[in-house]
């Protein structure tokens, strides 16, 4: 029998970050960039499946193929302890996540086949229709175009794109209490409130049918309504209300198209579609991190999933000596200070070696903005300020879009202490350059229209949240928009009764 005390021992080895036990990598292909420490034939073999399936995306579609704004960035663990870390469980193959650094997928060796590559897949189509397109899609129809593409079935010559989505077979196939079916009246209007696992995946289940229907339901005897589904995402984009688009759009209720769409799945008359798609056969790059490098990373990404304690244990392992230990450190420096209670500055001689070693590196210039604007903030909470810590994180702020433009959070803790400051033109300016950069960056819609709300300028803060209702997972931050674009129609309305009522009198 394993003692008490020994038990511990080993639970307490069990949890501490495991990657200091293996090198890290990053492999880079034309369109997707992976970090792992996964074997390099596994790595190669998962990058040719997501540039063979992103050319049977743009084939699908008729986009042209042309570099995205931003690259995919994939995480790929060997550890299945470790990925728990990032995910909080060993039983999902992977979970994708918005970040200021741009969109991230998380997968863990073992998981990689239909489940795992289902979820990558999925995603990697939001992505895509984010980049590529100035529509703000319905939720059903992003969803449910999302599973149509996400179950395609990958072999060496070639893709098939509609199969069934094996992850929603409790809810198509209805033997199971996992879910129900929604009708499209339902699919129109979810109800974005709900928190509910089994009406989101009847939701997900239900856009699949509908979108299968109408994308691929005219290859066989079905109408072809491909027409009419552009007509009406474009009204729907265009403000229109879901269900009137719907019917002067298809020409139908939402309960006739209901009845179509349940003979097409209930008469086996689903169709695949093939496409002939040749194996990715360019050279996949790699380069290994350097300790530093790889500490730097893993930390990054526990503070995109708002670990700090996580990222503090990886930045821990941190070699002073080596190149890249200002970075760690000024990171390291940002976190401590959030839990300076006692205004103590802990790491003040640590800030100052940093300052003083002339660092060039982006992320360490970011770093530093971003603590003196934390400072900044806890002096204003006490009605205090501080000079010198606003000229620091300005200069910093400047520092690191300077040295790299397309750096997120170099623009973010600059606008942040312009906002300390009450400095409304300048933060906004500093906003809207970033967005610039990366105007499809889901974290950057919410910063700006939020900002915007805040200042009373709803009427142009409306596309900003516009595009944040549409690509974010239900929550309080959706339903903080949703609220503020429903204010804002409300007043439109009445705006337009008194038009029409004076009118009316003259």
């Amino acid at each position: 029998m394993i003692s008490k005390s020994l038990f511990a021992a080993l639970l307490f080895v069990a949890l501490l970050p495991s990657a200091s036990a293996r090198d890290w990598y990053e492999y880079q292909s034309e369109n997707f960039k992976v970090y792992s420490d996964v074997y390099n034939g596994h790595v190669e073999d998962l990058l040719r499946d997501m540039e063979k399936f992103r050319q049977s995306v743009l084939l699908f579609t008729g986009l042209p193929d042309q570099p995205e704004n931003q690259q995919l960035d994939i995480f790929y663990f060997q550890s299945s302890d470790q990925f728990m870390q990032f995910s909080g469980s060993r039983q999902i193959a992977g979970f994708y996540k918005d970040t200021w650094n741009g969109p991230l997928i998380f997968s863990q060796k073992g998981k990689w086949g239909m489940s795992g590559s289902g979820i990558m897949f999925h995603e990697y189509v939001h992505y895509l229709m984010r980049e590529r397109s100035q529509v703000t899609y319905p939720m059903w129809y992003s969803e449910g175009f999302a599973e149509l593409l996400a179950s395609a079935d990958i072999s060496d010559s070639r893709v098939i794109i509609g199969n069934f989505p094996e992850w929603r077979e409790a809810a198509l196939v209805g033997y199971m209490s996992a879910g129900r079916h929604l009708d499209i009246r339902e699919l129109l209007k979810p109800d974005l409130e709900s928190d509910s696992s089994r009406y989101w995946n009847s939701f997900y289940a239900s856009a699949w049918q509908l979108t299968h229907f109408l994308q691929l339901g005219g290859q066989g005897d079905d109408e072809n309504y491909g027409e009419q589904t552009r007509k009406y995402l474009l009204a729907v984009s265009g403000g229109a209300d879901p269900v009137d688009a719907f019917e002067s759009s298809f020409g139908k209720t939402p309960e006739e198209m209901d009845r179509e769409v349940r003979r097409y799945t209930n008469s086996r008359r689903i169709h695949g579609y093939k496409l002939e798609v040749p194996t990715y056969a360019k050279r996949i790059k790699s380069r290994k991190l350097n300790s530093n490098e790889a500490y730097f990373l893993l930390a990054d990404r526990a503070l995109d999933v708002d670990d700090e304690k996580l990222a503090l244990e990886f930045l821990s392992n941190t070699d002073e000596k080596a190149p890249g230990w200002q970075a760690n450190l000024s990171l390291k420096a940002v976190i401590d200070n959030h839990h300076d209670k006692d205004n103590t500055l802990p790491d003040a001689k640590i800030i100052a070696r940093i300052e003083s070693s002339d660092s060039r590196d982006y992320r360490v210039a970011a770093n530093l903005s971003h603590y003196y604007a934390d400072r900044l903030d806890a002096l204003n909470k006490a009605g205090q300020w501080d000079k010198a810590y606003y000229d620091k994180a300005l200069q910093y702020g400047q520092a690191a879009i300077a040295e790299n433009s397309t750096y997120l959070p170099g623009y973010r803790y600059l606008w942040t202490a312009y906002e300390h400051d009450h400095a409304k033109l300048p933060a906004l300016k500093t906003m809207m350059a970033a967005f610039r950069v990366d105007p499809k960056n889901l974290f950057l819609n919410e910063s700006i229209g939020f900002y915007l709300a805040s200042v009373k300028r709803e009427d142009l803060a409306e596309p900003f949240l516009q595009r944040v209702v549409a690509w974010s997972h239900p929550g309080d931050t959706r339903r903080s928009a949703k609220k503020i674009l429903e204010s804002l129609h409300s007043e439109d309305e009445q705006e337009a009764e008194k038009t029409s009522e004076m009118a009316d009198s003259d």
